[in-house]
């Protein structure tokens, strides 16, 4: 329960307010695309962001899998040496 209000809540409001913050940037680009910058940077800086943390959270999951599977090895490796 804690994780449903907790973090996945607080990523839900984010990307519904960024959504909205970026469709209110793109309706004002069809309006006066002068004066879009600062409405567009923020989604856009948010989404970069977001982006490297979800890279960065692939490539720590893939290490935490190759770790793990190089230790299951090497004590399949000591037990064998252990049954001869």
């Amino acid at each position: 329960m804690a994780q449903i209000f907790g973090s996945n809540l607080q990523v839900t409001v984010w990307v519904c307010t960024l959504s909205y913050a970026g469709y209110t940037g793109y309706q004002q680009m069809q309006v006066d695309p002068s004066s879009v910058g600062m409405l567009l940077a923020p989604p856009l800086g948010a989404l970069a962001l977001m982006t490297s943390f979800g890279l960065f959270y692939s490539a720590k999951i893939a290490s935490q899998k190759d770790a793990a599977a190089a230790l299951a090895a090497k004590r399949a490796a000591e037990e064998a040496e252990e049954a001869k």
